[in-house]
């Protein structure tokens, strides 16, 4: 969906949980080694490109820190660079809690949902 919405979970035990602006639709993850790197400082028209992130309110960004891997199925990550974001000019362009995101990754989720 397109629209974001207010979750609320109630347990059997009297405990819940309230999440907003929820989405609920395609997820990729982007994986690699230096090609995911590629920091969006460094394309071409970086500050155009990171502006125009505000035409993408659907789109959340989060980034595994760097190193993260296990044999075998983890509860939670061990380290998160960047927590779930929506995708703005501080999210792209490192004003964020992290230094950048990665430009191969943007480029591809924008270019998946400018074809829908």
């Amino acid at each position: 969906s397109l629209d974001a919405v207010s979750v609320r979970v109630n347990a059997s035990t009297g405990e819940s949980a309230h999440l907003e602006n929820v989405l609920f639709g395609d997820v990729y993850l982007c994986g690699g080694q230096s090609n995911m790197v590629f920091s969006m400082p460094v394309t071409t028209n970086p500050t155009e490109e990171a502006r125009a992130a505000d035409r993408y309110p659907h789109m959340r960004l989060f980034t595994v820190g760097q190193g993260t891997s296990s044999n075998r199925p983890l509860d939670d990550l061990r380290t998160v660079e960047q927590p779930w974001s929506v995708a703005s000019f501080d999210a792209l362009m490192g004003n964020a809690p992290m230094e950048y995101f990665s430009a191969v990754c943007w480029f591809f989720g924008r270019t998946i949902a400018d074809g829908r």
